[in-house]
């Protein structure tokens, strides 16, 4: 049970993430930036596990 809600949590942050990264990369029309998000997703998952 607890594992379902971990991987449902997991999937709504990669959906999230894939969201922004699409709003951003439509806003930019740059594929490095779209990469660079990468890096923000890490700061976001450490602030979440803390």
């Amino acid at each position: 049970m607890i594992l379902l809600l971990m991987i449902l949590i997991i999937l709504k942050i990669v959906l999230i993430c894939l969201l922004i990264n699409l709003i951003l990369f439509l806003k930019n029309k740059d594929i490095r930036s779209c990469f660079s998000n990468f890096h923000i997703l890490k700061e976001f998952k450490e602030k979440f596990y803390k």
